[in-house]
């Protein structure tokens, strides 16, 4: 029978699951992957990419003694689970720390732990509130990149020491603090310097990339989305078109001749580049594992491509250097053309003709290019 922990804080309703097993280790002066194990001291490996992070998915085995030494209904910590949130979600619709491939399988595996971003607006009035700052459930979404509380871009780098991705659990005389790993420094520093893209980014460009993760997030969940910005559009018709182009945006075999990729030719001062993309070989989505910042300009540049007209406006620096379907059709190679056409049988209607209408534009002087050299060489 696994001991009762004397002292167990109680879950918030949008925290995760790791992020409340955190809170609670850090009070005995354990890690969570300690205090798991001496809950459950039966060890379950985790194989690569099977999707068993303790906030998605945990084993029955792994859970049920937590909530016995917690005092908390095993029904209500279980609801707690990504996987019991979002449940028609595949598991690369979360954030993952890597992403590798299973090299007995040659598949593509996804990683093993969960790694959400955060807002230190957020954390900061966590510990003005009741000193036990959290990390929410909707900052482990692969579609999360901006806090919609705040307004801002959601964090995954430390501001004192440039490290990404080192979170630390401390406890203190109130509670807890959530700090970086590797040089200490709270999370929850409301003087932090505002980055570029939170200077940068305008009301109206951001309110609309915000609002396009959300409308993919609830058509993910199988709702329609708003047809004031997507006309006439279903909600696989969306989500299959966002997955194409943002794929597209990042894919090896597009760019120039294969030698760069188009998301590095996205020019936005509203949403940054900093620094370019290069692809690893192993993101089947590569939003599952970006930084937040990435995440903003993969969604930016998607978001100007399905909208067009004044959103793609509203993001552009100038009409004539932001993203576009034109712009991607004449930017990709022959065979990521043919692959964009062959997929635009399941895009919404007017994606599907805007994209011939592009195909089209760009044959056009192509044909006349090629009747001239034509007719040069004749003349010699």
């Amino acid at each position: 029978m696994t001991p009762l922990w004397p002292l167990a804080p109680r879950p918030y309703a949008d925290e995760l699951l790791a992020s409340w097993l955190s809170r609670v280790a850090c009070r005995y002066g354990l890690s969570a992957a300690d205090l798991q194990h001496a809950a459950a001291p039966r060890r379950y490996p985790s194989r690569c990419g099977d999707g068993r992070d303790l906030s998605v998915r945990p084993r029955r085995a792994i859970l049920e003694p937590l909530a016995h030494a917690a005092r908390i209904p095993f029904d209500h910590l279980s609801r707690l689970r990504l996987a019991a949130i979002r449940p028609r979600w595949a598991v690369y619709r979360f954030s993952w720390r890597s992403l590798v491939i299973d090299p007995a399988t040659a598949r593509l595996r996804f990683g093993s732990v969960v790694e959400p971003a955060w807002c230190p607006i957020c954390l900061a009035e966590d510990r003005l509130r009741d000193g036990c700052p959290y990390l929410r459930q909707h900052w482990a979404y692969a579609l999360s990149a901006f806090c919609y509380r705040h307004r801002r871009p959601l964090q995954q780098r430390c501001e004192g020491c440039g490290h990404y991705r080192q979170l630390r659990f401390v406890a203190d005389r109130r509670g807890n603090i959530i700090c970086c790993g590797s040089c200490g420094r709270p999370y929850d520093n409301r003087g932090l310097v505002p980055s570029g893209a939170e200077r940068l980014a305008s009301a109206a460009a951001l309110n609309a990339v915000i609002s396009f993760a959300r409308q993919l997030s609830r058509a993910l969940d199988g709702w329609h989305p708003d047809q004031f910005i997507f006309n006439n559009t279903s909600a696989g018709a969306l989500v299959v078109a966002a997955d194409d182009i943002i794929a597209a945006l990042v894919h090896p075999d597009t760019g120039l001749n294969g030698a760069d990729y188009l998301i590095n030719d996205f020019t936005s001062q509203k949403f940054p580049r900093g620094s370019r993309y290069i692809a690893s070989g192993d993101r089947p989505w590569p939003l599952c594992s970006a930084s937040p910042e990435f995440r903003a300009r993969l969604l930016a540049a998607a978001l100007a491509i399905i909208a067009g007209g004044e959103t793609r406006r509203a993001i552009a620096d100038t009409p004539q250097r932001c993203a576009s379907l034109a712009w991607l059709y004449a930017r990709s190679d022959e065979r990521s053309r043919t692959g964009l056409l062959r997929q635009s049988r399941r895009w919404p209607p007017d994606l599907q003709d805007r994209l011939r209408t592009a195909a089209g534009q760009h044959q056009r002087p192509n044909s006349a290019r090629r009747r001239q050299r034509i007719q040069t060489a004749s003349r010699r």
